[in-house]
């Protein structure tokens, strides 16, 4: 198998490391068989979608049969679904996602393998492609690269003249012209955004200037190579591989091409992924035959490694680098398996020894990703705090509590300080509580609580503009059904309701509609199955049936459907294995058991839904399926432990800290990935910045945020055989309030938003996005963004229940006509407002002589889409007002853009859902009218989308209009006057 020879910084340790069978972390990772694809395919594109999908278009078989049919991979599932046809069947083509969220296809071999000017959009909403305008010329083998200003660079591929495609207008317009005819060339976009193209074939490389159609030659090539790739490397060299036996590094600030390594065999058809720790995956390929290559190129040392093998030898297949840090390698060289690059195997492993070891702490996830570890017992109690950093691995010290404790509660407030309160410490339970502060790492005291107690819940409620954290039940001498508000504003406690029943090691779970369940526990008597709920407003608990086994020291996990999945514990009979789920609705149901019964183990919710059951017992992890409602075995953890933390990272990784197993008390974590990469290595790309501060949202309302590096380093070809862009932003919202440990703390919960992000304005990208609040519980959310793999720091956000009623003004309507003599000049004013498909309109009406009629429109939680309209009955007759475009949760008056269109062409008006080919015709046989509506109700597709516009659809021109300009469904509300008669 190949393998590199020399480097003009040999690494001599890391080649000696190979031959013994050793391999250095970093080269961490396995194959595995990600699951059988309908067909044998090479020569198609991969794209990753917004979803998080992977769009698998196009392509050939080994007896070069073209595919019209294109495919859609799901990491979630690693399933493969058909999803709509191509609109004319191609291989060797290009495929690249646009700011708009669709995917634009380009050219490729045709039938009688002839090369096609063609192109097509595939939309990601409806699943099909339609036909665009197509190419100058005809090609194939070329590339396409996408460009900061939105547009996309087609180059080489069978005619010298490139040409670009603005998905603005749906326009090509030539560009620079190439001295030679390059087909498999590269094209890389550099950070200043000009494009690197290596016609390597003839020996040739040139700086393509598209803004100023300027194409400039540079240095030569040491070697003649094709079908190679070239990597955009973090510190902006370039690194290419294949075609000749002879790794060249090219440098844009010396202009100078260097020699770098050399392989032992020819390489081509392989493909080059650069990982976030700005390392290189070289997998697959063809020397004599297909190979099962992989290499690492190691960025920091300049070297090459090898690192296992594929599972099936590959050329020309397509590698995509994924959301969740996976490699997917699909097709190629006649295979019908895809496989993927797991950078981890998902195990638990060791992450670093605490300074003390400690159970009955608490750990907290901070805004900037590191995690606080505070108090505990170990034999003593502790005052000693420390922070765990994800990005070394490693513990730090930071400052003391103010007194020692432990079976205290800890919550992430909204500004990034911690709340930290009760507990046991010292031979005395503590009314103490304090607040770290992350900037200077000390802590400061803040009032008692009203009553002394340890082993409670702590629930950060979503209250606004009122912050405030619920502290119910525990232990104090004698068993507590007392609660008490703490008022983060004024740093102090007041009392509120009594729970129905006193109550230590129970759970608090915050539902999705604000409320808290509260859950089991001890009495001092009994193992309680007994449940309740508080209701903040007006601070009242209230009995909510019984759990179906009693029991204490559980956990309840609050799942995505906005069930709660409650686990484990222990009652009179001793450790259980059952679990039980509650609906709102309906209360509570059996479950499937777990494998192995425990309690004082921790459930973490992962990003995928399902939910990781460890400790408590022995050393087995397992996996609770809400779909089938079972639980899986997973990976063991690496020592047994109970009442320990688990905190889920923003890495996606699991963290475990502390406890004890029976013997001593444990100072060593470990952490198991669920999906993102091993964090453990410093990120050497790019990590974006954000500066947004914090904000209040609720379900449906846009965001828009500021920061810095949102478009990350080295955007993918787009061609066959090489990986889609990985540097599109994607965007994360993790909940807040993790600081808990196991039984008495709600576990972290991650949500990819990404798809929120499109249409996107790529232009602006790199330092502004603009975003929708998805539909989730409330509360407060920790926001970061993810370019590369490489993740920022983070931001709070709240999410509101429910926003504050919107007060709508209205705009009075112009009357006409002469007013019959003697009749009183009044008008009596009906307001008709046309709500979320499946709900019932609304009227107002004001008998009123007051022109500036108001309408207070209440809030749905069914978010959709309305239509307001305005009647004057009057003595004029009836007259409408211009439409209002509006979503039922909030309102800002927007100025909409004219068109001006030409006397005596024939147009409708239209109103078109962004992101999908639906629209509607507002003016079906009338186009002289100043009215237009839509039925919403009957609009059922409307469900998900975001935003519309208006267009002008001219006669003759299908295909052809003019943007009005955005009109934004969540957020927004917009005064639409066309053309009044």
């Amino acid at each position: 198998m190949p393998m590199f020879l020399i480097h003009r910084r040999t690494c001599v340790w890391l080649l000696g490391l190979w031959l013994t069978g050793f391999s250095p972390p970093c080269l961490g990772g396995q194959w595995t068989v990600a699951v059988d694809v309908p067909h044998d395919i090479q020569g198609h594109t991969a794209t990753l979608l917004p979803s998080g999908k992977v769009l698998l278009a196009g392509g050939h078989d080994s007896k070069k049969n073209l595919y019209y049919k294109n495919w859609l991979y799901d990491p979630q599932t690693g399933s493969i679904q058909g999803t709509g046809s191509l609109a004319l069947p191609r291989t060797e083509h290009t495929a690249v996602l646009l700011p708009g969220g669709k995917v634009f296809i380009a050219g490729g071999r045709g039938k009688k393998d002839a090369a096609q000017s063609h192109c097509e959009l595939f939309n990601p909403g409806s699943g099909e492609c339609r036909s665009i305008t197509s190419m100058h010329y005809a090609r194939a083998r070329h590339t396409a690269t996408l460009l900061p200003s939105g547009q996309v660079l087609i180059a080489g591929g069978g005619h010298p003249q490139t040409e670009l495609y603005d998905p603005q207008n749906n326009l090509f317009t030539l560009n620079a012209r190439l001295p030679g005819n390059p087909a498999g060339h590269s094209a890389t976009l550099l950070p200043d955004g000009t494009v690197f193209i290596l016609d390597a074939c003839n020996r040739r490389a040139y700086c393509l200037d598209p803004g100023q159609k300027a194409l400039r030659l540079l240095s030569r090539p040491q070697y003649k190579r094709q079908d190679h790739t070239a990597t955009l490397l973090a510190d902006g060299r370039v690194l290419i591989v294949g075609g000749h036996t002879t790794v060249e590094l090219y440098d844009p600030a010396e202009n100078a091409f260097v020699k770098h390594a050399v392989l032992s065999e020819v390489l081509a058809g392989h493909s080059a992924t650069l990982l976030p720790d700005g390392n290189v995956l070289i997998a697959g390929g063809r020397a004599r035959a297909a190979l099962a290559l992989v290499l690492v190129y190691q960025a920091q040392e300049g070297c090459f490694g090898e690192k296992g093998a594929l599972q099936d030898a590959r050329c020309y297949h397509t590698a995509t680098l994924l959301p969740g840090g996976q490699v997917l390698l699909y097709g190629g060289g006649g295979q019908a398996r895809a496989e993927i690059h797991q950078p981890r195997t998902g195990a638990f492993h060791a992450a670093g020894v605490m300074e003390q070891p400690r159970n009955r702490h608490t750990a907290t996830l901070l805004p900037d990703g590191k995690v606080l570890v505070a108090g505990g017992f170990n034999g003593a109690y502790l005052q000693e705090c420390e922070i765990y950093d994800p990005s070394q691995g490693r513990f730090f010290q930071t400052g003391d509590l103010a007194v020692s404790r432990h079976c205290h509660s800890a919550t992430l407030l909204p500004d990034g300080q911690v709340f930290i309160a009760g507990g046991y410490g010292d031979s005395q339970y503590r009314g103490d509580a304090e607040l770290y502060q992350p900037r200077s790492g000390d802590f400061m005291r803040v009032h008692p609580l009203k009553v002394k107690r340890e082993k409670h819940t702590a629930t950060l409620l979503q209250e606004y503009p009122n912050t405030q954290v619920l502290i119910a039940g525990g232990f104090n001498g004698r068993y507590l059904n007392s609660a008490e508000i703490y008022d983060v504003a004024t740093r102090s406690f007041h009392r509120t309701g009594n729970m129905t029943e006193v109550r230590e090691k129970h759970t608090a779970t915050l539902l999705p509609d604000g409320t808290v369940l509260i859950a089991g526990g001890y009495n001092g008597r009994e193992y309680i199955a007994s449940a309740e709920i508080y209701h903040s407003r007006p601070g009242r608990f209230k009995a909510s049936g019984r759990m179906l086994v009693p029991r204490r020291m559980h956990t309840a996990t609050l799942l995505p459907s906005g069930k709660v999945l409650i686990a484990g514990g222990r009652n009179a009979g001793g450790l259980l294995a059952s679990a039980e789920l509650y609906d709102p609705q309906t209360g509570f149901s059996l479950t499937g058991g777990m494998h192995a019964a425990r309690n004082g183990h921790a459930a973490t919710l992962l990003p995928n839904g399902t939910v990781l059951i460890s400790g408590g017992g022995g050393t087995e992890a397992e996996i609770y399926y809400p779909e089938t409602g079972t639980f899986s075995m997973s990976a063991e953890t690496v020592r047994k432990r109970r009442e320990h933390t688990a905190t889920l990272l923003a890495s996606q990784e699991v963290l475990l800290l502390g406890g004890e197993d029976g013997f001593a008390f444990l100072n060593d974590a470990e952490k198991a990935a669920c999906s993102e990469y091993d964090c453990t290595l410093p990120a050497a790309l790019p990590r974006p910045r954000l500066q947004t501060g914090v904000s209040d949202a609720y379900p449906g309302m846009v965001f828009e945020i500021r920061g810095s590096d949102f478009r990350g380093a080295g955007g993918g070809e787009g061609k066959a055989g090489v990986q889609a862009s990985a540097n599109y932003p994607r965007l994360y919202l993790q909940y807040a309030d993790s600081g808990g440990m196991g039984a008495y703390g709600p576990s972290g919960r991650l949500c990819d938003i990404s798809g929120s992000l499109y249409p996107m304005d790529w232009t602006a990208a790199d330092t502004i996005l603009r975003f929708c609040m998805p539909n989730i519980p409330p509360g407060y959310w920790l926001l970061f963004v993810s370019t590369n793999g490489v993740r920022s720091d983070a931001k709070i956000i709240l999410n509101k229940s429910s926003p504050n009623v919107p007060h709508v003004s209205m705009p009075t309507p112009v009357p006409t006509g002469t007013p019959a003599a003697g009749i009183p000049q009044t008008a009596g004013w009906t307001e008709e407002f046309n709500g979320p498909p499946g709900q019932q309109p609304h009227q107002w009406r004001d008998e009123t002589d007051d022109p500036d009629f108001n309408a207070d429109l209440a809030y749905s939680s069914r978010h959709g889409y309305a239509v307001v309209t305005r009647t004057a009955d009057s003595s004029w007759g009836r007259v409408r007002s211009p439409i209002i475009l509006c979503d039922v949760v909030q309102f800002n008056m927007l100025e909409v853009k004219t068109v001006e269109i030409s006397p005596g062409v024939k147009w409708n008006v239209a109103l078109r859902a962004a992101d999908t080919d639906y629209y509607w015709d507002l003016t079906p046989g009338n186009t002289d009218t100043g009215v237009y509506t839509v039925d919403y109700q009957e609009k059922t597709r409307l469900q998900g989308v975001r935003a519309f516009y208006l267009q002008v659809n001219m006669e003759g021109e299908p295909g052809q209009y003019v943007i009005l300009d955005y009109i934004k469904i969540y957020g927004f509300q917009k005064q639409v006057p066309i053309a009044t008669p």
